[in-house]
């Protein structure tokens, strides 16, 4: 991509479909207001920048090999969060939506002899590495982490099945700007199963996709009745994930 032609390169699938709520968000402004050769731009730098990220991350694994110390090594590789990168007509990460290009990031686990090669269904959530990392470790997790280990699924001693749903969140400050979220506190939040996804704002705007029939989310089915129980589901499922974590904020 270092030596692409900006031309060439070519806008994801979703690029023109649209939703009025992220109009005024930075990264559907960005795009907005830049021409098709600028876009073009933008998307070769990104391709490429993941491409010299490859590079470096091949650059460590070979130094563990030749360290002999491949066995031994527990390596995870992971990221805080995607780029729109021309989904939805949007560029880099500033937007409320949820959308898979922003809310769905990487997750690779390696240790060879422990954990077998493959690709797993089961959703994660960040705050699940801590615990996994201690069990993989032998340790025990702390009992105040919300987080779930995933080393039963991925030391082959549970089933995928048994993770369903990850969750995504969006809260606003506190007034003393801190992590600790204040009685109260307003959230956007999303929850997403292998098929589907469910999104609802603190105005109560909700959105609902099909992931297998509509993997780009361009058709917004929160308000179609052949679709209420689906979602109906997803919401409990997130009501009960805020109980569990003890949101202070306000109900579903």
């Amino acid at each position: 991509y270092e030596q692409t032609d900006p031309g060439k390169i070519e806008f994801p699938a979703n690029f023109a479909y649209r939703e009025k709520r992220f109009e005024k968000d930075t990264s559907y402004l960005m795009m907005a207001r830049s021409t098709d050769i600028r876009m073009r731009e933008f998307l070769r730098i990104y391709y490429a920048t993941v491409r010299i990220v490859d590079q470096q991350v091949g650059r460590v694994l070979d130094e563990i090999e030749r360290l002999g110390r491949s066995n031994d090594t527990i390596v995870i590789f992971t990221a805080d969060h995607g780029d729109m990168a021309g989904g939805h007509g949007m560029a880099w990460k500033s937007t409320g939506a949820f959308y898979d290009e922003v809310a769905r990031i990487p997750l690779i686990v390696s240790w060879p002899g422990h954990i077998t090669p493959g690709r797993s269904e089961a959703a994660a959530n960040l705050a699940d590495l801590a615990p996994t990392i201690l069990e993989l470790c032998g340790l025990r997790p702390h009992a105040g982490m919300q987080g779930r280990s995933l080393a039963p699924v991925l030391l082959g001693r549970a089933s995928a099945t048994e993770y369903v749903y990850g969750v995504s969140e969006r809260v606003a400050r506190n007034s003393r700007s801190t992590r600790t979220l204040a009685q109260g506190v307003k959230g956007s939040f999303m929850i997403r199963g292998a098929d589907a996804k469910y999104i609802v704002y603190p105005d109560g705007e909700e959105f609902l996709y099909d992931l297998k029939k509509d993997p780009g989310e361009t058709r917004n089915l929160a308000a179609e009745r052949s679709a209420r129980g689906r979602k109906q589901d997803l919401r409990q499922q997130l009501a009960a994930f805020l109980k569990k974590t003890e949101y202070p904020g306000q109900p579903l």
